[in-house]
C-alpha cells in the first residue's frame, strides 16, 4: 500500500537515504558478495522510484499552491442576439473590481455574430 505522507516529509526521507548510499566506499560490499550487490541495485531501484514519486508529488504541490482550483474561473463571451444589439465592447468585474475590458473592431464583432467565442 503506498503511503500518502507530505512531499516534504518525502524529500526529508530521501535525504536521509541518500546520507547513508553516501557512506565510504570501505562500507560497500566486496565483489565477490553478489547477494549484497542485488540488494544494493534493489535499493538503488527503489530509490529512483521514491524520487520519480516525489518529482510528480512536488509538481502537484507547486500546482496547488501557484493555481488553487478554488481561485480559477474563465469566462468566455458568444453572441447570440437580434439586430438592435451593437457590441462595442466588454468590461467584467468581479467583486466590483475590473478584472477584464475589451474594445471590440467591427470584424471582431462580425465574427462573433458568426459564432465565434472569445476567453475573457
Amino acid at each position: 500500500m503506498k503511503s500518502k505522507s507530505h512531499p516534504l516529509l518525502r524529500v526529508a526521507r530521501l535525504f536521509t537515504v541518500f546520507a547513508l548510499l553516501a557512506a565510504p566506499i570501505a562500507a560497500l560490499p566486496s565483489e565477490g558478495d553478489a547477494t549484497n550487490l542485488k540488494t544494493v541495485d534493489q535499493d538503488v531501484q527503489a530509490l529512483k522510484k521514491q524520487l520519480i514519486d516525489l518529482n510528480r508529488d512536488l509538481f502537484k504541490l507547486e500546482e496547488e499552491l501557484l493555481y488553487p482550483a478554488s481561485t480559477q474561473v474563465a469566462v468566455f463571451l458568444s453572441v447570440n442576439v437580434g439586430t438592435f444589439f451593437a457590441l462595442d465592447s466588454v468590461t467584467l468585474k468581479v467583486d466590483d473590481k475590473e478584472v477584464a475590458n475589451y474594445l471590440y473592431t467591427d470584424r471582431e464583432v462580425q465574427a462573433l455574430h458568426r459564432g465565434g467565442v472569445q476567453k475573457l
